[in-house]
Protein backbone atom coordinates (compact mmCIF):
# COMPACT_ATOMS: atom_id res chain seq x y z
CA UNK A 1 0.00 0.00 0.00
CA UNK A 2 3.02 2.22 0.64
CA UNK A 3 4.05 2.11 -3.15
CA UNK A 4 0.00 3.07 -4.30
CA UNK A 5 0.05 6.14 -2.22
CA UNK A 6 4.05 7.04 -3.39
CA UNK A 7 2.43 6.70 -6.79
CA UNK A 8 -0.89 9.03 -5.62
CA UNK A 9 -3.62 7.07 -4.56
CA UNK A 10 -6.01 8.54 -2.36
CA UNK A 11 -7.38 5.93 -0.42
CA UNK A 12 -5.69 2.73 0.44
CA UNK A 13 -7.30 0.14 2.47
CA UNK A 14 -6.24 -3.76 3.47
CA UNK A 15 -9.62 -5.80 2.17
CA UNK A 16 -10.81 -6.55 6.06
CA UNK A 17 -14.50 -7.36 4.63
CA UNK A 18 -15.94 -6.23 8.20
CA UNK A 19 -15.00 -2.96 7.26
CA UNK A 20 -14.08 -2.40 3.51
CA UNK A 21 -17.55 -1.79 2.80
CA UNK A 22 -18.67 1.06 4.85
CA UNK A 23 -15.44 2.76 4.21
CA UNK A 24 -15.68 2.58 0.23
CA UNK A 25 -19.45 3.97 0.38
CA UNK A 26 -18.44 6.56 2.74
CA UNK A 27 -15.70 7.70 0.17
CA UNK A 28 -17.88 7.29 -2.83
CA UNK A 29 -20.75 9.05 -1.19
CA UNK A 30 -22.54 5.58 -1.42
CA UNK A 31 -22.36 4.72 -4.87
CA UNK A 32 -19.49 2.48 -5.23
CA UNK A 33 -16.36 2.10 -6.96
CA UNK A 34 -16.86 2.50 -10.64
CA UNK A 35 -13.70 0.72 -11.38
CA UNK A 36 -12.02 -2.19 -9.08
CA UNK A 37 -8.53 -3.47 -10.12
CA UNK A 38 -8.22 -7.20 -8.41
CA UNK A 39 -4.63 -7.70 -8.56
CA UNK A 40 -4.29 -10.21 -5.80
CA UNK A 41 -4.74 -13.18 -7.67
CA UNK A 42 -6.65 -14.49 -5.03
CA UNK A 43 -9.95 -15.65 -6.20
CA UNK A 44 -12.68 -15.09 -3.16
CA UNK A 45 -11.16 -11.48 -3.37
CA UNK A 46 -12.55 -11.08 -6.43
CA UNK A 47 -16.39 -12.01 -5.36
CA UNK A 48 -15.76 -10.21 -1.94
CA UNK A 49 -15.23 -6.87 -3.87
CA UNK A 50 -18.64 -7.31 -5.73
CA UNK A 51 -20.35 -5.37 -3.42
CA UNK A 52 -18.19 -2.36 -3.94
CA UNK A 53 -18.21 -1.45 -7.53
CA UNK A 54 -21.46 1.05 -8.30
CA UNK A 55 -24.24 0.22 -10.86
CA UNK A 56 -22.70 -0.48 -14.51
CA UNK A 57 -18.96 -0.11 -13.28
CA UNK A 58 -16.45 -2.92 -13.95
CA UNK A 59 -13.76 -5.14 -11.89
CA UNK A 60 -10.42 -5.60 -13.83
CA UNK A 61 -9.10 -9.54 -12.87
CA UNK A 62 -5.58 -8.51 -12.77
CA UNK A 63 -3.69 -11.31 -10.73
CA UNK A 64 -3.96 -14.76 -12.21
CA UNK A 65 -6.31 -17.05 -9.63
CA UNK A 66 -3.82 -18.93 -7.68
CA UNK A 67 -5.66 -21.73 -5.87
CA UNK A 68 -8.97 -23.63 -6.15
CA UNK A 69 -12.00 -21.54 -4.73
CA UNK A 70 -16.10 -22.16 -4.55
CA UNK A 71 -18.79 -19.99 -4.79
CA UNK A 72 -22.32 -19.79 -5.91
CA UNK A 73 -22.29 -18.75 -9.54
CA UNK A 74 -25.95 -17.67 -9.38
CA UNK A 75 -25.00 -14.93 -6.52
CA UNK A 76 -22.20 -13.69 -9.08
CA UNK A 77 -24.43 -13.67 -12.26
CA UNK A 78 -26.59 -11.49 -10.19
CA UNK A 79 -24.07 -8.61 -10.70
CA UNK A 80 -23.42 -9.17 -14.42
CA UNK A 81 -26.91 -9.73 -15.16
CA UNK A 82 -29.57 -7.61 -12.79
CA UNK A 83 -30.34 -4.28 -12.44
CA UNK A 84 -31.17 -3.99 -8.95
CA UNK A 85 -26.79 -5.14 -8.27
CA UNK A 86 -25.27 -4.58 -11.82
CA UNK A 87 -24.78 -4.55 -14.32
CA UNK A 88 -21.28 -5.14 -13.51
CA UNK A 89 -18.71 -6.30 -16.27
CA UNK A 90 -16.01 -8.37 -15.47
CA UNK A 91 -12.79 -8.15 -17.71
CA UNK A 92 -10.37 -10.17 -17.59
CA UNK A 93 -6.66 -8.18 -18.01
CA UNK A 94 -4.08 -11.04 -17.82
CA UNK A 95 -3.99 -13.47 -21.01
CA UNK A 96 -3.43 -12.11 -24.58
CA UNK A 97 -6.78 -11.70 -26.69
CA UNK A 98 -4.90 -10.99 -29.73
CA UNK A 99 -2.71 -13.26 -31.86
CA UNK A 100 0.52 -12.22 -32.19
CA UNK A 101 1.22 -12.44 -36.14
CA UNK A 102 -1.86 -10.69 -38.27
CA UNK A 103 -4.51 -13.47 -39.07
CA UNK A 104 -6.59 -13.15 -41.89
CA UNK A 105 -9.68 -13.83 -39.04
CA UNK A 106 -8.96 -11.55 -36.54
CA UNK A 107 -8.84 -8.11 -37.01
CA UNK A 108 -6.47 -6.68 -34.47
CA UNK A 109 -3.05 -8.61 -33.72
CA UNK A 110 -0.48 -7.64 -31.08
CA UNK A 111 2.00 -6.96 -33.84
CA UNK A 112 -0.85 -4.42 -35.49
CA UNK A 113 -1.25 -3.31 -32.50
CA UNK A 114 2.58 -2.37 -31.90
CA UNK A 115 2.73 -0.15 -34.48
Amino acid sequence: MKIAEECGIKFTEPMNKDIIKSKVMNITSNNGVSTLIEATGIPSVAIDSLPLISKRGEIILLGSPRGEFKTDLTEMLEYIHHFRRGPVQFKGAHERQYPVKPNPFVKHSQERNSK
